[in-house]
């Protein structure tokens, strides 16, 4: 790596990315499928070049003594490439299992690191990530970045700097006069008894709780255009067509039928008034429909719902926006605080009004779906066969599912961690999902 790039320190306020810095297993993961070997002496210069290219990736986290955090790349060291041997298909799941029990220490850095699991014809590389310094889409440009400098030694480090966007979400959508009330009571209160935890009281607290294990639900491209042509025969998105699938396959899983409150991620990129391009951070935000399977419609007509449904939600800038506002306005311990109530023996009689909201959340599903092809088959000599996005379980038994057709066929993961989400639930949602998929796909429903 070229020192005097290291040498110049990056640094800004972390906000609105706050809430995610304590969440348990908080990392996501990039999963890319490679057709040609690796030098691995080639990748580790591409390593190097995508730690100058993304500081955030390199950051650690500074925290002052009210909870309040930075990003700085001061002191921090640069990405690391950890090598495993590839023995099947199935590796990588183990892989991150592994990876999990070293989880990303903030305080020390950096956030991110890089997984090459060795093969001779078929390798797989896994971009692992604290989602504080990415979302899902962010993930994206950073797999494409990696393999652009893999295939070519000579190409030049451009540094992309991550924009920050608390005070304009605060300008543009300020907290109403009650929630502003409740919110500047809630800190004030809070501030009187604050306890602030240790990054070593978070670790052994990650080390003590479960990690994350993953099924995978793949379709082949020739399955992909099909869905995607019938869902524009039936006028309807892709995505609502997954939400509905998703509704549908929880009717043979009582268990995940919390409620009729369904989250998806949406990227707000190109809202923003400085747009971040294919910069890191947290660009995302999230809506919830309130859906019902109905028994009385065929699968269409339930997504046609979703669908008109979901479009309403994101006409309103205040369903993206207002939730992100609040929670930048409330203390970030109180979300620590919130953590440690919900998986330990932590208590506190102001925190336990609010540990219901993680522990016990009120919704049926949460969808990150990052769309269609935007990784090519091909970067000079190297071939890739798949890229598929991997998002971290939720918290509290939520299920959860990572969507993406980045390389023309559609794959999903679905994150579970138990015993909050059991695996023989797990394994039946699955197969009842991939079911109601494949039907709409070969058949008329």
């Amino acid at each position: 790596m070229q020192e005097q790039a290291l040498k110049v320190v990056h640094e800004r306020e972390l906000i609105l990315e706050r809430m995610h810095l304590r969440g348990i297993y908080d990392n996501i993961k990039m999963l890319i499928r490679l057709e040609t070997p690796v030098d691995r002496e080639d990748l580790r210069k591409a390593v190097d070049k995508l730690s100058e290219t993304h500081p955030l990736l390199r950051s650690r986290v500074l925290l002052d003594n009210l909870g309040r955090a930075s990003f700085t790349t001061e002191n921090a060291p640069g990405l690391p490439l950890k090598i495993y041997e590839k023995g099947h298909s199935e590796s990588y799941k183990e892989v991150i299992y592994e990876e999990d029990l070293d989880t990303i220490n903030a305080e020390t850095g950096p956030l991110g690191r890089v997984l090459l699991l060795d093969h001779p014809q078929s390798p797989d590389i896994v971009i692992y990530v604290h989602h504080v310094a990415c979302d899902g889409l962010s993930l994206l440009y950073v797999a494409k970045h990696l393999l652009e400098y893999l295939s070519d030694a000579e190409k030049d480090v451009e540094v992309i700097e991550s924009v920050a966007y608390s005070d304009e979400l605060i300008k543009r959508y300020p907290p109403n006069i009650v929630n502003k009330f409740m919110i500047n009571k809630v800190n004030s209160d809070w501030g009187k008894r604050r306890r602030i935890f240790s990054e070593d009281e978070f670790q052994e607290l990650y080390k003590s709780s479960q990690r994350d294990k993953l099924i995978h639900i793949g379709f082949s491209k020739q399955e992909t255009t099909a869905l995607r042509d019938r869902c524009r025969e039936e006028d309807v998105t892709v995505n609502s067509a997954l939400v509905t699938a998703m509704l549908s396959a929880t009717r043979v899983t009582p268990e995940l039928r919390r409620s009729d409150e369904v989250g998806f991620a949406v990227s707000i990129r190109r809202m923003l008034e400085n747009d971040p391009g294919e910069a890191c951070g947290m660009y995302a935000s999230g809506v919830t429909l309130n859906l019902k399977y109905s028994e009385k419609r065929n699968f269409w007509d339930n997504a046609r719902k979703a669908h008109r449904i979901s479009r309403e939600k994101l006409g309103d800038p205040d369903a993206l926006f207002s939730r992100r506002t609040n929670s930048i306005m409330l203390d970030p311990t109180i979300y620590d605080a919130l953590i440690f109530a919900t998986f330990s023996d932590y208590e506190d009689k102001m925190i336990e009004k609010f540990t219901d909201k993680i522990a016990k959340p009120n919704l049926g599903g949460i969808m990150t779906n990052l769309g269609g092809t935007r990784i090519p088959e091909e970067y000079g000599d190297i071939r890739v066969s798949d890229v598929v996005f991997i998002p971290p379980a939720s918290g509290g038994g939520i299920l959860a599912i990572g969507a993406g057709s980045i390389m023309g066929k559609l794959d999903l993961v679905i994150p579970y961690r138990e015993p909050a989400f059991k695996e023989d639930v797990a394994n039946r949602f699955s197969e009842e999902f991939k079911k109601t998929l494949n039907d709409v796909i070969h058949k008329a429903s």
